[in-house]
């Protein structure tokens, strides 16, 4: 999605941003989740239709066998 932030993924290597805790928020949205958030957010389009992919580079064997499963996207 054409965006001013010239973004099409969000990736282990970029500057984002944890929580104090080490948890990781991450933003799928159209609209900027605001300025001390927008390291962790990715443009999306306003129409529906587009999908959300996870990628997992030489992931562990937890993720290939099942018993990891990634959280949920929750919409707010």
């Amino acid at each position: 999605v054409p965006n001013s932030m010239q973004r099409a993924t969000l990736s282990s290597w970029m500057p984002l941003v944890y929580n104090g805790d080490g948890s990781l928020d991450l933003y799928f949205q159209t609209a900027s989740p605001g300025d001390d958030k927008e390291n962790n957010w990715l443009p999306t389009p306003e129409e529906k239709g587009w999908n959300l992919t996870l990628r997992l580079y030489a992931p562990e064997r937890r993720a290939l066998n099942g018993s990891w499963i990634p959280p949920p996207a929750v919409k707010e």
